[in-house]
């Protein structure tokens, strides 16, 4: 926390100027550095038939080192970045019975059931290269296992899919990465477009959209920052391809059959964003997606499958990396 002190007070002369002239939003990371972050999610779903009711609750939170080192690449500079998971915490609770998982406390790893594939996790992570406008080129998530993860338990295929695998990696990154247009350098209550997709198993690709808007000013831990609203809804876009994602081809079948649709689907939330580090201090974003599914025995019956995801991201130390 000592290095925040010093970036600290480089923050308030920038402010003052950038409430008249606009506030420059493009997260950056800086060659040398370091960045610990606490990353938080958590997860509510439940599948409803009109006569059987499941629910379904995941807490997940994770420590996050991220160490930045600028590269040659072609005929530019791109930032490399490699990410570790230094701890895991995981608890999953369906229908009242609970399994938890906690990388600090090897001793309770009975307690993980299903969860216990995680214990490999932390120590290992995967690399990003950025380039100048903040957009990921690639990924590597080979050190991350993911397909003996993901295979090791049928009931957290799907979750460790999700949480790790490249493409998700990736789609988490790029909702996180916060830039404005290039060449734009936002006022109050200026926006700029939020574009962003993802794919679920069964229903296709999914395409959120919407707006950043800077909001104000706001602080984070004493540490005067851009307050950044986000907002956006979710639509549905058919895939006309068969969809591989769960390894089910049953599944698969039986989903189409049943119709899956998206009803009342957003994002919303807020990032501190601190222009004298160039890098979000916080980000709380809630995606609510509400899927209805028709059941395929010839009745009118429907699923309802509400979800409700928060995730959270906190800057906990930034510091330079000294050589050995």
């Amino acid at each position: 926390m000592s290095r925040f002190l010093f970036f600290a007070l480089l923050t308030f002369a920038p402010l003052l100027h950038a409430r008249a002239d606009g506030v420059e939003i493009r997260q950056r990371y800086k060659d040398g550095f370091r960045y610990k972050q606490q990353v938080t999610i958590a997860q509510e779903s439940s599948v409803s038939t009109g006569l059987t009711n499941t629910t379904t609750k995941s807490d997940t939170a994770f420590d996050l080192e991220s160490t930045a080192t600028m590269t040659q690449q072609g005929n530019g500079n791109v930032m490399s970045v490699e990410v570790r998971y230094t701890k895991i915490v995981m608890s999953v609770d369906r229908d009242g019975k609970v399994f938890r998982f906690d990388s600090a406390m090897p001793g309770e790893q009975s307690m993980a059931g299903p969860l216990q594939t995680l214990a490999g996790l932390p120590g290992r992570g995967f690399n990003l290269i950025i380039n100048e406008h903040g957009a990921v080129v690639s990924i590597d998530a080979s050190n991350v296992a993911v397909s003996t993860m993901a295979s090791a338990n049928r009931v957290t295929a799907t979750s460790f899919r999700e949480m790790f695998e490249p493409e998700s990696i990736k789609r988490i990154v790029a909702q996180t990465m916060i830039c404005s247009p290039k060449g734009m350098i936002p006022k109050i209550n200026d926006s700029w477009p939020l574009s962003q997709e993802l794919m679920l198993p069964g229903i296709g690709k999914l395409t959120v959209t919407g707006n950043y808007t800077l909001a104000g000013m706001a602080e984070s831990e004493g540490i005067q920052c851009a307050k950044i609203a986000v907002d956006g809804t979710y639509a549905q876009e058919p895939t006309a391809k068969k969809l591989d994602l769960t390894d089910n081809d049953r599944f698969d079948t039986l989903s189409r059959q049943m119709n899956l649709k998206l009803d009342g689907s957003t994002l919303t939330g807020s990032i501190l964003f601190d222009p004298a580090i160039s890098f979000p201090r916080e980000l709380n974003i809630t995606q609510t997606i509400n899927i209805t599914a028709k059941i395929p025995d010839g009745t009118a019956n429907v699923i309802k499958m509400p979800i409700k995801q928060t995730i959270s991201v906190k800057l906990v130390e930034m510091s330079e990396v000294r050589p050995q």
